[in-house]
């Protein structure tokens, strides 16, 4: 099935296939429009009120996010509009179809037995499993997910969960639900944690430097223009800082107490 364009994902009519579950808001499988591609949809009025986020934002977050992910260039968030829909304006996303796993090779993020970390893997955290028994958190070391780390850490992710890390064909993968994202205080909780303390590489600070160019104020600072469109001026000089406090120490931050930084549940 050929991809819609962007005026039919903008503008092709939604039709409603069904409630996806479990989902903490309103999240809607949907058609779309004369191509049948299929899309999800999360209205503003289905958005379930948070105690540290302002009510009826999160579709503008997922947007954003979409918005970040499209300056970086690393297709990390499916393409992602804000529309008016059948219950209303909010947010509406390609369906992205994950590839199917295997049996010999854990997920990209994943929950393992304790012992040997599987090869490409990194390891996160030791825990205990459903029948007491020991096990560990992992997740794959490939530049993919290096990327959405990246990504995470400029955006200010809330709920990296493992769940939504989606496997993609010929190993690329992409990152979806951030509602809740974009906060002016740091809250980063995510289950990429295999690389803290690592240098960012070249390619990496680079994408880096090119968000925080664009969003300096004044003549080149596009993507600040975008963003204060969808979130407020201290949410948007909060991304500022982070790229700059990113590129400053150039690696990954390592977790530190104070605030969660595994989301919970993890999956």
């Amino acid at each position: 099935m050929q991809a819609p364009g962007l005026d039919e994902l903008l503008e092709g009519q939604l039709v409603v296939l069904g409630r996806i579950l479990p989902a903490s808001n309103h999240t809607f499988l949907t058609r779309l429009g004369d191509s049948g591609a299929q899309c999800v949809y999360k209205p503003s009025s289905g958005e379930r009120p948070l105690w540290d986020f302002t009510d009826g934002t999160l579709a503008d977050r997922e947007y954003a996010a979409w918005v970040v992910s499209d300056h970086l260039g690393w297709d990390i968030v499916p393409q992602t509009v804000l529309r008016d829909g059948p219950a209303g304006r909010g947010m509406v996303q390609l369906w992205m179809e994950p590839e199917e796993g295997s049996d010999d090779r854990p997920d990209p993020v994943d929950v393992v037995p304790e012992g040997a970390v599987p090869p490409g893997f990194l390891h996160v955290l030791d825990a205990t499993g459903a029948e007491d028994e020991p096990v560990m958190l992992v997740h794959e070391d490939s530049q993919p997910l290096r990327w959405m780390a990246v990504f995470d850490i400029i955006t200010n992710n809330t709920d990296r969960k493992g769940g939504h890390v989606l496997p993609m064909p010929g190993g690329h993968r992409h990152g979806v639900d951030h509602g809740v994202c974009f906060h002016a205080e740091d809250k980063l909780r995510t289950v990429l944690w295999g690389w803290a303390g690592e240098r960012l590489s070249t390619d990496e600070l680079a994408g880096v430097e090119a968000v925080l160019e664009s969003l300096r104020v004044g003549p080149g600072g596009l993507l600040r223009d975008s963003l204060e469109d969808l979130l407020t001026v201290r949410e948007v000089d909060a991304v500022e800082r982070r790229c700059e406090r990113l590129l400053w120490v150039g690696s990954f931050p390592v977790p530190r107490g104070g605030w969660p930084s595994i989301p919970w549940p993890p999956f």
